[in-house]
């Protein structure tokens, strides 16, 4: 009787077939290599992982592999909690620095996006400012009503020596 292979020579055999190990790949999803993990049942994966070797965990060319891996256990249908059942093993400490990894990634994305919506805002606000005043002159209320609404600076002096807010008690 045949016996399952282990966790470490599925990846060796994934990297010497070179097989696609990209958990969302759009051409053909790492088929070879996930169809293969199922030989094992979530808690053969989770001794396994817990098993595998520092130069395994370590070396930079499993990486997708055992992320790959970890990505596949958070869908098995009883996941509880996988960095738990890791802790203490290397592969434990690989999936809990993957997971710190990715929340850096997700807080600097966030960080660059309000960054990015608030240099917007900023932009339409000066764009806003500089064209109230033609608005003005062209007594164009819709369009001075949409620009007031983008909280504009009203102390600010015109060309006619008159603040936004004195020009607009004036003119309306």
């Amino acid at each position: 009787m045949k016996s399952n292979p282990t966790l470490e020579q599925v990846i060796r055999l994934a990297r010497a077939l070179k097989w696609c190990l990209k958990h969302q790949c759009t051409t053909c999803g790492a088929h070879q290599f996930r169809a293969t993990l199922k030989v094992f049942t979530r808690d053969q994966l989770i001794a396994e992982l817990k098993t595998l070797s520092e130069k395994c965990v370590t070396d930079t060319r499993n990486r997708r592999a055992l992320l790959l891996i970890m990505y596949e256990m958070v869908f098995f249908e009883d996941f509880t909690g996988l960095s738990s059942e890791l802790a203490g093993s290397t592969a434990g400490e690989f999936l809990d620095r993957a997971i710190r990894i990715e929340q850096e990634r997700r807080l600097n994305t966030q960080i660059r996006v309000e960054k990015e919506q608030h240099e917007k805002k900023i932009k339409a606000q000066k764009n806003a400012q500089k064209n109230i005043w033609g608005a003005i002159k062209r007594k164009d209320m819709n369009a001075i009503s949409h620009l007031l609404s983008k909280n504009l600076d009203l102390n600010e002096i015109g060309s006619a020596g008159l603040s936004l807010s004195a020009v607009l008690v004036h003119n309306l």
